[in-house]
């Protein structure tokens, strides 16, 4: 399971291509998965639609030659994919809570991810966003790799 810059990691070396094209803002943004997204054995658990929190400057524009497409939005094309049957691979992230989330971003305020300015407000929208169905997808991926 590669998240956020992970993604990025594993798309270079599976010989697919990340830009800076697609970018996202700091906070929740409404996730949606594809047809094979639903049908798969990790994603198939969640919402059709479902709110995480994103901060990238950089995604992947397209799957890696072999993956398949598990999950978009408009502002980034791949959300998640999978390659083979082992590997899963999220841009946004599937891992914090809202606390972790806005911890993270004091350690990133001047990074250019948002505009430091805007923190207390950032802030506040992740932390009223409804972020719950992401941590369904590691309980899933941790329930699987014990059992194998």
């Amino acid at each position: 399971m590669f998240t956020c810059f992970g993604i990025g990691v594993v798309t270079r070396l599976l010989g697919g291509v990340v830009t800076l094209e697609h970018p996202e803002d700091t906070g929740p943004a409404e996730i949606a998965l594809t047809a094979a997204g639903r049908a798969d054995e990790l994603f198939g658990i969640l919402d059709p639609r479902f709110q995480a929190y994103t901060a990238h400057k950089e995604g992947t524009a397209a799957v890696p030659p072999g993956a398949t497409l598990l999950a978009w939005n408009d502002a980034c094309p791949v959300q998640a994919y999978r390659a083979g049957t082992g590997l899963w691979a999220t841009q946004f992230h599937p891992e914090p809570t809202a606390d972790a989330f806005v911890a993270r971003m004091r350690v990133y305020r001047e990074a250019g991810y948002f505009d430091a300015d805007a923190f207390d407000e950032v802030s506040a929208q992740v932390r009223t966003a409804t972020v719950e169905q992401p941590t369904l997808l590691l309980r899933s991926f941790a329930a699987r790799a014990v059992a194998a």
